[in-house]
């Protein structure tokens, strides 16, 4: 209550609490009806603002929606609406809770819903700026991957190749290369006899003919491994090729920067196999030279290896059961490169036919 003599606040209705003056009567009634008109008014437009701000998180709700969806209405979609409204709603219900539970004052019921509305719908626009930037992101990503298939189909043979930029033959040559390194190793690899069919077998290591045979055989494949392992010399040519381009000397360098963090990534699935492959070969290896050299230590009688001495049959099955350990861990990575290597054929847009190099491509 306000004195109207020294215009203080006042803790009483009739009599000024500060300076002790008479409070009439009417200057009461003015004052309360005054308050409440103002009250009334601020409650109206916190209101209309929580309104307004629930309105936002539902338009952006329903424009996520129609942006997902492709404007197809589905139950699918009428879920994707409910939990777009919903997630950020949670989400700011939750925050004010926090925040009402830490005062000392608690806010009042309207405020609370206000303060609820207006985090929901910032939460809900941040979450959208952020699904346009991912989505602009993300269709310039996809017209990268389609353009490099059509290089890889061109650097096949299988698509004419044109020039529209300066990267597009440096590019196509790179790829070539790749496709020739992979195409060869494959071939070189397939010439070698497999002996996995009877490894680990007591007929692998029945005779001394089987156990030499199997050395020479992983021993090849070591060899085709370590020549074809390194990419370096293909990188290189591309930095010569790049160098050789009608380009500006900073465009050169954003484009190998480029090449080589996307590359990277990309063949780290590759270089994982190799170096788990070369470890499997040499334990393999060392495991048919040790029976190879303690030949007379066992004997074979039908599917069992028989071992004179206690401590050759312990040495034995330490180096079979690092040899197996280090086969499964080849084909798990094996395998982890086929699926790498068939999602990204499949974001390119390419089959392994597209990407079988003729054998008159240039």
């Amino acid at each position: 209550m306000i004195c109207p003599n020294c215009h203080q606040a006042s803790l009483k209705d009739t009599i000024c609490s500060v300076c002790g003056t008479p409070i009439p009567p009417e200057n009461v009634d003015r004052v309360e009806h005054s308050s409440d008109s103002g009250w009334s008014l601020k409650t109206t437009v916190v209101g209309m603002a929580t309104l307004a701000a629930w309105g936002i998180v539902l338009f952006i709700a329903y424009v996520k929606t129609v942006r997902w969806s492709g404007g197809t209405s589905s139950a699918e979609a009428r879920g994707y609406l409910v939990g777009g409204f919903l997630t950020p709603a949670v989400v700011a219900i939750f925050i004010v809770w926090l925040i009402n539970r830490s005062r000392r004052d608690k806010m009042p019921t309207q405020y609370k819903h206000a303060l609820t509305a207006f985090l929901a719908s910032f939460i809900s626009i941040v979450s959208l700026v952020g699904s346009l930037q991912n989505s602009e992101k993300s269709l310039q990503n996809t017209t990268i991957e389609k353009q490099m298939g059509h290089f890889l189909k061109q650097a096949a043979g299988k698509e004419t190749a044109t020039n529209a930029n300066w990267y597009d033959e440096p590019t196509r040559v790179f790829l070539r290369d790749m496709l020739s390194l992979n195409q060869e190793y494959t071939q070189a690899v397939g010439a070698i006899r497999s002996p996995a069919a009877k490894l680990y077998t007591p007929a692998s290591y029945a005779t001394r003919s089987n156990l030499r045979g199997t050395i020479s055989e992983f021993q090849a494949l070591m060899e085709v491994d370590t020549k074809y392992e390194s990419v370096q010399p293909i990188f290189a040519r591309l930095e010569s090729n790049v160098a050789a381009a009608d380009a500006s000397s900073n465009e050169k360098q954003e484009f190998l920067k480029g090449v080589h963090s996307t590359a990277d990534k990309t063949l780290a699935p590759r270089t994982d196999t190799f170096r788990a492959e070369e470890e499997w070969i040499q334990a393999t290896i060392e495991l048919y030279q040790f029976n190879l050299a303690h030949f007379s230590d066992y004997e074979v009688h039908g599917n069992k290896l028989l071992f004179h001495r206690n401590a050759s049959r312990l040495q034995f099955e330490a180096l079979q059961s690092k040899s197996i350990a280090l086969r499964k861990v080849t084909l798990e990575s094996k395998s982890k490169l086929d699926a790498t290597r068939a999602a990204a054929s499949t974001r390119l847009g390419v089959t392994l036919s597209d990407v079988s190099p003729n054998q008159n491509a240039k």
